[in-house]
């Protein structure tokens, strides 16, 4: 959701014919959703992981053991733990997309530097990717017509993503 926010509402407002008086604005900016980006990734990656033990621990407790790898493996036999693992995985892409980027990229303006669309593109698929897994895991795949259920959910979630994401650095 921060991408869109940043393209839409933060460059413009710091890409003003007065940009100089601007310029130091725009390095805080930057810098501020450096930090956003780097804990919404760390507290994504930690919430996952806490998720596949949990269902890891529900499986143990179904067949009279503990947690062990049986039970771990148990939960990437099901279609939310696959998922669940494909996002872990996308949650790492998106690290490597962004960590120490964001601050640099993000908020640069002009031929002088700034990001390509590439390094945007990239950005929103993997976050919409993100945001898509959660649908896949959970109940919109299982209700029908599941195409339409997961979509729709999806749909939702994105926007709910971008809502959020303006009135985090609007505060």
């Amino acid at each position: 959701g921060l991408a869109p926010v940043i393209l839409l509402v933060l460059r413009p407002t710091f890409g003003t014919p007065d940009a100089a008086a601007f310029s130091s604005g725009g390095r805080r900016v930057g810098a501020r959703l450096e930090g956003f980006v780097q804990a919404a990734l760390v507290a994504s990656a930690v919430a996952t992981l806490l998720l596949l033990l949990l269902q890891a621990t529900l499986v143990a407790e179904l067949t009279g053991g503990r947690i062990d790898s049986k039970s771990i493996q148990g939960v990437f036999e099901t279609s939310f733990g696959r998922w669940t693992g494909i996002r872990l995985l996308l949650l790492f892409g998106l690290g490597l997309v962004l960590v120490g980027k964001v601050r640099d990229l993000s908020m640069a303006s002009g031929s002088g530097g700034g990001a390509g669309r590439l390094w945007w593109a990239i950005w929103m698929v993997l976050a919409g990717a993100v945001l898509v897994t959660n649908s896949l895991a959970g109940h919109a795949a299982s209700a029908e017509p599941v195409p339409l259920s997961v979509a729709n959910d999806a749909l939702h979630l994105i926007a709910g993503s971008v809502w959020f994401a303006g009135i985090v650095v609007v505060a």
